[in-house]
């Protein structure tokens, strides 16, 4: 406490306080420390500065308190940028204290939205959740609203988009703005999607596309390039784990064009994050599995520049999971590994578990596609269970299925993989989650092998290439075909070289791949 602000509070007592201050230095227990503007006084122990407060009367505390809010609050009411003014929290902390809770709820919001910006999104949580408590009996729905929509925002960057506490703010907000509360269409967009991705995350597509559907036509209504952007990535995810790829990369590309006219820093103070971050990810893994393999990697190497200049954690750990997601596509653990590394540094830093998840769980593959994989399916299924559906969820249940049987298959554990591919298999046929059936059914087939079912990994084999050229996946398709050659060799007949011949005509001359280098070298036998 600096003498100044006692002085404030106290301004008809400066002997006495002065008298005070002296015995107390005298005793040792409080020391000076010099600033440059004033002095400032210390406890030599945090206990007994405690016992002294508590030795406070409540009125005399909660008067205290008052006085030196309105202290604190003259100086930062004669700055135009309050907003960003540490003194902010100081000032949440004393109305609070004094009981003063109208000015107590402002404060603690702005307070709230200074942690929110610098990416403190824990810190930031327990503002706006003393806020909503300070207006308990007195909020109006404008305030209510505008607090509850940060809340939800940290909410789902901390524990995930799927977070039961973070839908269960969507619902309130919704419920808010149907019932008058004043709430632009960029500030009830990322509620929106947030409603949408809880329907996501229980694989119901179905009902998600048309929650995507009905956001997408109010966007165009609207005709906001910031609600359409976000609109059109909503479009774009969902359609990318129906399967439609092609469809999926248009609506990725669209997303990105409408950001272009928009200012990144002023969508991430709306909505945490710079949502174009997860339009680059679709587009480049769209963009793969469609077999412009050189265009995903140049791509990604954009992407990742652009993450570094951008330099938000949340919209970085975005773009680092997209690119750990490719390099597991492309099968480079490698590669994969440094993505993986950086994203594991940023999640853990900035307290984002869902991305911490995603990290463990590509870490995991990386680990036993290098030759541990004992160590990497344990690794796999902690990242499932503690952080990316934490609640028994399914929530990327194609895409972890595949990462966990691809390492089972690599440690010979051939009937483990069988039981979680058919569980797969189940869940994203009747859920129509299409998007990675095709390697499903694959490495299905590859599990055979191993049990040296070959009739058996044929017909899965069949079902992935029929899957994959229903979806234009060229490269689940080429894998497929790869695949099928070797099962026709090992049962001495001749493979169908000239499908393969006509799977490649489908690729640009230059592309250049593992399984692309494997094709090319049968052919010319």
């Amino acid at each position: 406490f600096s003498y100044d602000l006692l002085n404030s509070i106290y301004p008809d007592k400066e002997g006495v306080l002065l008298a005070d201050l002296t015995q107390l230095l005298a005793a040792g227990i409080i020391h000076v420390i010099p600033r440059s503007d004033e002095l400032e006084y210390v406890f030599h122990h945090a206990l007994v500065c405690d016992s002294a407060y508590e030795s406070m009367t409540p009125d005399v505390c909660r008067n205290t308190h008052s006085k030196i809010a309105a202290v604190v609050h003259e100086k930062i009411s004669k700055d135009e940028y309050q907003e960003n003014n540490p003194l902010a929290r100081e000032l949440a902390h004393h109305y609070l204290k004094a009981g003063e809770l109208d000015s107590a709820a402002r404060y603690q919001f702005i307070s709230g939205k200074q942690l929110f910006r610098v990416s403190a999104y824990k810190e930031a949580m327990v503002y706006f959740e003393t806020a909503l408590g300070c207006l308990e009996n007195q909020k109006t729905k404008d305030q209510e609203v505008a607090i509850r929509i940060k809340f939800a925002l940290c909410l789902k960057t901390v524990f995930g988009w799927s977070d039961s506490r973070a839908v269960s703010e969507y619902e309130k907000i919704i419920r808010l703005a149907e019932n008058g509360a004043n709430l632009d269409i960029e500030e009830l967009s990322p509620i929106i999607f947030g409603r949408w991705v809880s329907e996501m995350m229980t694989l119901d597509f179905s009902k998600a596309l048309t929650l995507a559907n009905q956001y997408l036509s109010l966007a165009e209504n609207t005709a906001n390039e910031e609600v359409l952007m976000q609109a059109q990535l909503t479009m774009a995810n969902n359609l990318y784990w129906l399967g439609e790829i092609q469809t999926a990369n248009s609506h990725a590309l669209k997303s990105i064009s409408f950001h272009e006219a928009l200012n990144s820093q002023d969508i991430i103070e709306k909505v945490g994050y710079d949502p174009v971050a997860m339009s680059h990810m679709f587009h480049v893994l769209c963009t793969w599995s469609l077999g412009k393999l050189q265009e995903a990697e140049n791509l990604i190497q954009n992407y990742l520049n652009y993450a570094d200049k951008l330099n938000h954690p949340f919209s970085r750990a975005i773009i680092l999971q997209g690119a750990a997601w490719h390099y597991y596509h492309t099968q480079e653990p490698g590669k994969c590994l440094v993505q993986v590394e950086h994203l594991l540094r940023i999640s853990q830093k900035f307290s984002m578990a869902f991305y911490e998840g995603m990290g463990w769980l590509f870490k995991g593959w990386c680990i036993g596609k290098e030759g541990d994989p004992v160590k990497g399916v344990m690794t796999i299924k902690k990242a499932n269970t503690e952080f990316i559906n934490p609640s028994n969820g399914i929530f990327l249940n194609s895409l972890y299925s595949c990462i966990l049987a691809d390492v089972l298959l690599c440690g010979d554990n051939a009937d483990e993989a069988v039981e979680v591919l058919k569980n797969s298999i189940s869940i994203a046929e009747i859920n129509n989650e299409n998007c990675y059936l095709p390697e499903l059914y694959r490495l299905m087939a590859e599990a055979f092998i191993f049990k040296q079912d070959l009739g058996r990994a044929e017909c899965y084999l069949y079902s992935a290439i029929k899957t994959a050229e229903k979806y234009g996946m060229l490269m689940y398709n080429l894998r497929a075909h790869l695949d099928h050659i070797s099962i026709k060799m090992m049962n001495g007949n001749d493979p169908d070289y000239n499908s393969l011949k006509c799977l490649l005509d489908q690729f640009d001359e230059g592309e250049h791949s593992i399984e692309l280098e494997e094709a090319y070298g049968l052919i010319s036998i």
